[in-house]
């Protein structure tokens, strides 16, 4: 987790989809200017939500948007009274995201975003790396490398990033990039279900949020 100086834009539409179960129980853009309750307040870090950088509509949330600072927040599912429950608890989960760097690292990678298992204290399911070239990476729940994008990703142009995730030692993966798959295979993903998206370091904005 080197670089800390690199200007990450981050908007995030985050889709967790039950294979069997396409239904939507919630969504959120922050398009009424604060923190909802769809996100897991025990973030840390400078964190706001903020116009300047959108993809869609009027607001997302951003991670530290200057400096040399840090800042992190987990998004949950909402429970049956629309509050934030801390573990989605998906066995086969879709998180989908809108994606934009601005500054790649200077140099090796930062990890912009984890899965993470279900529990307290649950470790990461998956490490997403962006890399100073511009490809992105995925690492496994030890943050031991598996595989790189083929493509580089321009700075200051959206992507669409989509990455599956499953519990097991040697569980199956992928990484699509604009509906492409980019990087597949099996990874150590811990031994619990997918709870929640942790998104981490600096310079990240995340803007709406699907749960399906």
């Amino acid at each position: 987790m080197k670089n800390p100086i690199q200007n990450l834009i981050l908007a995030f539409c985050i889709l967790f989809a039950n294979i069997s179960f396409a239904d939507i129980p919630s969504a959120t853009g922050w398009e009424n200017g604060t923190s909802e309750s769809f996100q897991d307040g025990t973030g840390s870090g400078t964190r706001s939500v903020q116009s300047s950088v959108v993809k869609t509509g009027t607001y997302a949330f951003r991670v530290n948007p200057v400096g040399g600072g840090s800042g992190a927040l987990a998004i949950g599912c909402p429970n049956a009274v629309g509050n934030v429950a801390i573990s989605c608890n998906v066995a086969d989960a879709y998180i989908g995201f809108h994606y934009r760097v601005d500054t790649l690292p200077a140099s090796g990678y930062i990890v912009f975003a984890k899965p993470l298992n279900t529990g307290t204290g649950a470790g990461a399911m998956l490490h997403l790396r962006q890399n100073s070239d511009g490809t992105l990476a995925v690492a496994d729940s030890g943050n031991t490398l598996k595989g790189t994008s083929a493509t580089a990703l321009s700075t200051g142009t959206w992507y669409w990033i989509e990455i599956n995730t499953k519990p097991g030692g040697a569980a199956a993966y992928s990484l699509r990039i604009n509906g492409v798959t980019e990087i597949s295979g099996t990874a150590n993903q811990g031994g619990s279900n997918f709870g929640l998206i942790h998104v981490s370091y600096t310079h990240h904005t995340l803007q709406t949020i699907i749960l399906l």
